[in-house]
């Protein structure tokens, strides 16, 4: 059995979702806190606690985001 990797048809829409938002929020965190550490600057001023809270509270809302309904009512009536 062949499974092909296929983009998804809307996936314009499906960048501007709550979830994809808190993806690249998480990685941008990530990102800056690694930077931090990499200048020297991350270990004095910010603890790592606080960088995995606010990473989790950013994934958990953006996992709470897949539930609520995005769509505009008449987009809706269109599929």
């Amino acid at each position: 059995m062949k499974l092909k990797n296929k983009v998804i048809s809307d996936w314009k829409k499906q960048l501007r979702s709550y979830s994809a938002l808190s993806l690249f929020a998480n990685v941008l965190i990530a990102l800056a806190y690694g930077l931090s550490l990499a200048f020297g600057m991350g270990l004095v001023y910010m603890s790592p606690f606080y960088i995995v809270l606010v990473m989790g509270g950013v994934a958990s809302l953006g996992a709470l985001g897949r539930f609520i309904k995005q769509q505009k009512e008449d987009e809706e009536d269109v599929q």
